[in-house]
């Protein structure tokens, strides 16, 4: 059994993933690893030339590449465990399609997965820009003086984590132990919400005996400016991350009012005053309304939800004046 699956989910997304692809056929050859790694691929139905791409690099190295093209597009989420699904290594490294890794890091990942038998692993990501080129690095953490939390100590990881990356919302920082992935009954729920995977590793780490261990330093290189969920532009895309996570808050931890809250921290903290209020400026009052009263549930404080619902003219004073400093700092 290979070590490591890196576990690819595409659509037509070629070029971004000949460049993921060779960053990891790179690292692998450098340090000797073919016999411990595979690289494996679930197509969600491409229609650009992904698939003979992927046959001609397969036909020009000895790292195994599993290949797997779904007949119709299944969505985002499906494609997600599917990827997992065809693994038969001990771990599994998600990799998003655009994304690459870092020099050296498949190497670091082994010794981190030799050091300590953890089952699931969160490294930190260096931010790119479209032609990854790093921009800077990006914590997910406070601290990192303590790296291993078992099962009872999720909520002080809860507390230590101050981006929703530390709580798996982004594919490429994540190595999972496939058996743990294996033990858990999918919810059909969460498809559609664009995190099926945080239900899986959060249901198995609420399971006694289950260890996450942070990776104290970048393991990827993150493409900005490509997110797919923001097509349908910033509010819906700020509302998958609200939705999605109260929901996993509200399943998860419905008997633990306390720990769902410290959950909930997380998103409160990555979305803070001036997020927030870019979003009212952007919404619609009747559909600012239910916003409102999921923010409320969320835990968000709510002389902040007072001020945003009922003093527009102070909202839009408070931008205007944003704006206007950003645009004499560009001067500068």
């Amino acid at each position: 059994m290979k070590k490591i699956a890196i576990c690819i989910p595409t659509y037509n997304r070629q070029l971004y993933l000949q460049e993921c692809i060779n960053s990891i056929l790179s690292d692998v050859k450098s340090n000797n690893l073919n016999t411990q790694i595979e690289i494996c691929i679930s197509d969600n139905c491409s229609t650009d030339d992904t698939e003979s791409m992927i046959s001609t690099m397969s036909s020009q190295t000895n790292v195994q590449i599993i290949y797997h093209r779904n007949n119709t597009n299944i969505g985002p989420d499906l494609n997600y465990l599917k990827c997992i699904e065809i693994a038969s290594a001990e771990y599994c490294w998600f990799m998003g399609s655009d994304d690459a890794i870092t020099h050296g890091s498949i190497v670091k990942v082994m010794d981190e997965l030799k050091s300590y038998q953890a089952d699931v692993y969160i490294g930190n990501r260096i931010l790119c820009d479209q032609n990854l080129k790093p921009i800077k690095n990006q914590r997910f953490f406070k601290s990192i003086k303590k790296t291993i939390f078992n099962t009872n100590e999720l909520d002080s990881y809860f507390l230590n984590s101050i981006s929703l990356g530390a709580v798996f919302s982004y594919l490429s920082s994540i190595v999972v132990k496939k058996s743990k992935w294996d033990s858990i009954e999918y919810n059909e729920e969460y498809t559609g919400t664009a995190y099926p995977h945080v239900f899986i590793i959060l249901s198995f780490l609420l399971n006694k005996n289950s260890i996450l261990k942070i990776i104290p330093y970048a393991i990827v290189l993150c493409r900005t400016g490509n997110d797919s969920f923001l097509t349908q532009g910033v509010v819906k895309r700020f509302l998958i991350d609200v939705d999605g996570y109260l929901k996993l808050a509200n399943d998860l931890f419905k008997n633990d009012q306390e720990m769902r809250f410290n959950f909930l921290g997380i998103l409160r903290s990555e979305n803070g005053f001036l997020r927030l209020l870019k979003m009212r400026s952007l919404t619609p009052d009747l559909e600012w309304g239910k916003i409102n009263n999921k923010l409320r549930e969320c835990g968000f404080n709510n002389k902040v939800l007072f001020l945003l619902n009922n003093n527009l003219k102070f909202v839009s004073f408070i931008i205007r004046q944003l704006l206007d400093i950003r645009a004499k700092i560009k001067l500068l």
